[in-house]
């Protein structure tokens, strides 16, 4: 490229060059760079000044060095710039020094000088032109996404602008509206209605504000309320003018909706059953009052306007009014009971929700009170409050509960009887046995539910979970819709009267048992004196054939052996005879003292041999190693042993008849006692026996007497002893145990 110098120029140094002295007096900021490295070799003042604010040192350093956040588009600039074209660069230098926010733009050209090829920049801080076109675009921005109508007409009527809500708000697009009048886009009558508008703007010079209704392309219409400003140009001319519409619709109706809610308000207030009062915040002077208040006092309108409500409250009152006074500078509502005194001295029991209204500022202004007559009120629930004395005192169970039986109130009694209860929580199965509880919900609230009421005899379970039987009576309240909302229930406790129908039962048993036995102690009488004497002469026999028997016969030791048990066995049976007379005829026991092990094994063998040898029952002995003595009639006691393991052995037999179970007969020491064991291997005993409660005559089998156990129990009862009785609960069976009190025990008695 030839030197820019002119002839001859390639002599002179660099800076005594035309080119030379035009760079280094430059006013715009100018730069030389090296193409090589980028390192600047030259720079007038101007560009010194400029740089010196994003540099300490702008000569001899590379220019990415001073715009560092730019490197690799100033490297694609200075390549560009190499190549021989010029080229422009926008950058910001680094943020150290004051930069960041500046925009300085670089414009390279590539020169050749007798030093060799170089690049020539000239910078200029474009950052002010930034600056306008941000806020330029802002505020277009800003005016485009207003919610308002923006628009702007010349003097003629022309649109000259208008913004995005305008064109959305009219239906139209920005080419249908631009160099067009009003009334080319509106009915006849707006346009009118706008020029007018728009002259007086103009001739008034000052802004024109105004509501118009405005149709929408949906058919529908808007009111707006407008601002018109005239606008003038550089010689104070005006040219047209700028319009702000903003759509008030809404607020319109809500004007209208709150106007119509004043109206509302202030009838329902005429009409309501409520009394209501205003006054003043500060002095509390009525300036306002409605039918309602005024007929509670018995007064007129007229005559309560400026009054105080110390002047109609009752005096015991005031000093709760003086409170709730200074409460209401502090408080939003508030709610208390007083009484007020009418015309005639009358006092009405009332309940005031007063509160407080601010101004805008938030200054109180007035105080106002919604006022309640409850002397209806306080009747129903002085009556209540007397019925619910009564309902506590009753002498049984009251309660009511919900569609799902949870308990919503109970009574005194219910309390006492079921302990503390939790209405909403607790429901009314949980304080009945299972049996009753079925009858409660598959009977009893079933009917009441179908015909309002039902009444059967249930029972109730106290804290100790013992059953009451009572005659309980549910009844069904219906909502309107005809279902069921909740139950209430009353329950009489029949205790006595069950115990006393028990008892007439078991006198009326009593009397047929007595009745019996008597019958039976004559029997037993007759049987007794017509079997004596055979049994004598069977026992003398036996005895004069032992006396007889030669003693040479082979078989005269067994043959004696026999006589003497038929001896022995006839004189067994009399002695038998004997106890079951004495016992009949209600004699006490011969107490002596006794081994009831020894009596057990004297037993066994009289055992087995009363019942059949096929299948025989195996018996086991399981007997204390210590001492085993009790004071006992022995007749008696063995009697009494021999019914519980004949009825033990004959269990066995009817559950296995092939292969009957073993009965076990166990004798263990306690703490004062003896207890006797007798544990079979039968179907068990039935769930309602109650051997405590043992009658002559009953019995679980369909050919026996009803004898055996009576007789055992009141043998034990005669000898302070007792019997209970368990089916077995691991395995087949049932136990038997007799417990007497032990040898010495029974000694301290007698």
């Amino acid at each position: 490229m030839p030197s820019d110098s002119g002839p001859g120029a390639s002599a002179l140094p660099w800076e005594s060059t035309p080119l030379g002295q035009l760079f280094r007096n430059s006013p715009a900021p100018q730069l030389l760079l090296d193409p090589e490295s980028g390192v600047i070799l030259e720079s007038n003042l101007p560009a010194r000044r400029l740089l010196g604010r994003f540099h300490d040192a702008p000569m001899g350093c590379p220019l990415a060095a001073i715009l560092p956040d730019s490197a690799e588009a100033l490297d694609s600039f200075l390549r560009t710039v190499i190549t021989g074209e010029a080229a422009s660069l926008r950058v910001r230098p680094g943020t150290g020094n004051g930069g960041g926010s500046a925009l300085l733009e670089l414009q390279g050209t590539p020169l050749r000088l007798e030093s060799g090829a170089r690049i020539h920049i000239q910078l200029q801080d474009v950052s002010a032109e930034e600056q306008l076109q941000d806020a330029h675009a802002f505020h277009e921005s800003l005016i485009e996404h207003m919610p308002d109508l923006i628009f702007q007409r010349d003097r003629n009527g022309v649109f000259r602008f208008c913004n995005e809500e305008f064109l959305q708000r009219i239906g139209r697009t920005r080419g249908e509206v631009i160099g067009r009048t009003t009334a080319e886009l509106a009915p006849a009558e707006i346009a009118e209605g706008c020029k007018v508008g728009d002259y007086e703007a103009f001739t008034t010079d000052r802004p024109r504000h105004t509501e118009e209704w405005i149709p929408n392309p949906d058919g529908s219409w808007s009111l707006y309320d407008v601002l018109k400003l005239p606008y003038r140009d550089a010689r104070g001319e005006i040219q047209g003018l700028f319009g702000i519409a903003r759509d008030i619709t809404e607020r319109h109706r809500a004007e209208e909706q709150l106007r119509e809610s004043e109206r509302r308000l202030r009838k329902i207030l005429a009409t309501s059953t409520e009394g209501f009062w205003m006054g003043d915040f500060a002095t509390l002077e009525t300036v306002e009052v409605n039918d309602t208040f005024c007929r509670m006092l018995d007064r007129s309108r007229e005559e309560l306007l400026g009054t105080r409500p110390e002047d109609w409250i009752d005096p015991e009152d005031h000093p709760l009014l003086w409170r709730e006074s200074e409460r209401r500078k502090h408080t939003g509502n508030r709610r208390y009971e007083l009484r007020f005194v009418d015309r005639k001295g009358r006092r009405i029991p009332v309940i005031a929700n007063a509160s407080t209204s601010f101004d805008e500022a938030g200054n109180p202004v007035h105080s106002f009170a919604f006022v309640t007559d409850i002397s209806e009120v306080k009747a129903k629930a002085e009556f209540l409050k007397q019925l619910e004395d009564i309902l506590e005192a009753f002498p049984g169970l009251v309660g009511m509960a919900d569609s799902n039986l949870r308990i919503l109130y109970h009574n005194q009694y219910a309390t006492e009887l079921f302990g503390p209860l939790h209405p909403g929580h607790s429901r009314v199965p949980e304080f009945h046995p299972e049996w009753a509880e079925r009858i409660i919900l598959e009977e009893g609230v079933p009917t009441a539910a179908r015909e309002g009421k039902w009444a059967g005899e249930t029972a109730l379970l106290d804290t100790q979970g013992r059953e009451t039987p009572i005659l309980q009576t549910i009844l069904a309240h219906y909502n309107a819709a005809g279902t069921v909302e909740r139950y209430s229930t009353i329950g009489v406790n029949i205790t006595a009267q069950k115990t006393a129908e028990l008892r007439e039962r078991r006198y009326a048993e009593q009397l047929n048992s007595i009745s019996r036995l008597i019958s039976m102690g004559g029997l037993v009488s007759l049987l007794s004196h017509q079997l004596n004497q055979p049994l004598a002469a069977l026992s003398n026999y036996a005895t004069a054939g032992i006396r007889l028997l030669p003693r040479e016969c082979p078989e005269s030791t067994r043959f004696e052996d026999l006589m003497t048990r038929i001896a022995g066995e006839a004189q067994k049976a009399g002695d038998i005879l004997a106890h079951v007379r004495k016992f009949l005829k209600g004699e006490g026991p011969a107490f002596e003292a006794l081994d009831i092990n020894s009596l057990i094994r004297e037993l066994l063998p009289f055992v087995r041999s009363s019942l059949p040898e096929a299948h025989p029952v195996p018996i086991r002995l399981d007997l204390d190693t210590g001492p085993a003595r009790v004071v006992a009639d022995y007749v008696q006691l063995q009697e009494a042993l021999l019914n519980l393991v004949r009825n033990a052995m004959e269990a066995s037999r009817e559950h296995r008849p092939s292969d009957p179970g073993p009965v076990t007969i166990r004798t263990r020491q306690g703490d004062g006692h003896m207890v006797i064991s007798i544990i079979d291997s039968g179907g068990g005993l039935p769930a309602d026996l109650d051997v405590q409660a043992l009658t002559p005559f009953f019995s679980t089998k369909a050919e026996g007497l009803g004898l055996g156990l009576w007789i055992t129990y009141s043998i034990l009862e005669a000898h302070h002893g007792r019997l209970e009785a368990w089916n077995n609960p691991h395995g087949e069976g049932a136990t038997l145990q007799m417990i007497l009190p032990d040898g010495e025990t029974m000694q301290d008695v007698y």
